[in-house]
């Protein structure tokens, strides 16, 4: 039927009952229109309610945001593959976390249960760091927070949205580049774990990072920082990794610690031109439902 013509019968009805004179409409009557155009009166008004919304500069922000996800979205499977995508989603969902260790080169037998039992060096053992380490590098070490708890997972609106997880698989991106990063947090016996599951440029040609487990050095509601671990002779890690509640993501080469931690301090909430952090789902990026 047309809207318009419900929308005018629904005023009159509504003032034939307001009114006082008695002859205008026996209430009987009126009940039966009533009746017959509820439900025609029940949709105008759902596409009355749906238009408005449509309108509103939260849905009309909502629908730029999707858009934007969906468009990187497409760019990063179209880089990484749909296939290569779905074995990290499945793998993560459903790997034992044995055999996602042995996927990211980590000696399954170094678990902090283990390492305690035998009285070793912890921080070395744990993470195979060199117990050779230089006085310079074991500066470095200072920095390894090993009982982190993945703060960021368990109390940002994007990050614990529908709920917290136990096993995230993360994709970041750049402007240059994307990452899936594996982060495990039900590990009994053993720290949580974090690891670079994948790395690919998105046009060039430079060498990217093998698969390898992650160091954490800042757990914080807002901010977590992850980094590679050192490499020979260097005193500080090659790579950093900053993820922010709000999505933001920052990709360092290199630098002294200190300055990574004091730039996650300052708790970028503005946002980072194509740099971003999403969950990720079985075909791609989890849009946030409450931007």
């Amino acid at each position: 039927m047309n809207k318009i013509f419900i929308i005018f019968l629904l005023g009159l009805i509504f003032n034939i009952s307001n009114t006082n004179n008695s002859y205008a409409i026996g209430a009987g009557v009126f009940k039966s229109i009533f009746k017959l155009f509820t439900k025609n009166a029940d949709e105008a008004t759902t596409v009355i309610k749906k238009g408005d919304e449509a309108l509103s500069g939260s849905k009309v922000k909502n629908a730029e945001m999707a858009s934007a996800t969906i468009a990187e979205e497409a760019t990063i499977i179209n880089k990484i593959g749909k296939d290569a995508h779905q074995s990290h989603y499945n793998s993560i969902r459903n790997d034992s976390l044995k055999n996602i260790k042995l996927k990211h080169g980590l000696n399954v037998g170094r678990t902090i249960k283990k390492v305690a039992k035998e009285g070793g060096e912890n921080i070395f053992d744990l993470y195979e760091l060199a117990a050779d380490a230089t006085s310079e590098q074991k500066k470095f070490y200072d920095f390894i927070i090993f009982n982190w708890i993945g703060k960021i997972y368990r109390f940002s609106n994007y990050y614990n949205n529908p709920n917290y997880e136990n096993r995230t698989l993360l994709i970041c991106k750049n402007t240059n580049e994307v990452f899936y990063f594996t982060i495990l947090m039900d590990n009994e016996g053993d720290v949580n774990r974090a690891f670079l599951t994948e790395h690919k440029y998105f046009t060039s040609s430079n060498k990217t990072l093998d698969r390898q487990e992650l160091l954490i050095i800042r757990d914080e509601k807002f901010v977590k920082i992850m980094s590679l671990k050192l490499s020979v002779n260097k005193i500080y890690p090659s790579n950093y990794f900053t993820i922010f509640d709000n999505q933001n993501f920052i990709h360092d080469i290199g630098g002294d610690p200190n300055i990574i931690i004091k730039n996650g301090n300052k708790q970028t909430r503005n946002f980072i031109r194509n740099s971003k952090c999403y969950k990720a789902n079985k075909d791609g990026l989890m849009i946030a439902s409450n931007n």
